[in-house]
């Protein structure tokens, strides 16, 4: 298991997870605050974070279950 990578997946992870939250506020939230004006630019930005927190999650658990 390499920390360095292992690291690297968890900062990709978390920084996803905050990029989720924001953009799921503008879903819930786009009328009063921060407004996207095309529907379908907002669902390609929500589906590439949820991909990449997705695929970062992968390389954590890859690498917490390669042996020492």
């Amino acid at each position: 298991m390499s920390v360095r990578t292992s690291v690297l997946a968890l900062l990709a992870f978390g920084l996803a997870l905050v990029l989720l939250i924001h953009f799921g506020l503008i879903w819930i939230y786009s009328r009063f605050y921060i407004a996207e004006s095309n529907t379908f630019v907002l669902f390609a930005e929500t589906s590439f974070i949820v991909s990449i927190l997705t695929y970062s999650g992968y390389c954590f658990m890859r690498e917490l279950s390669r042996p020492k």
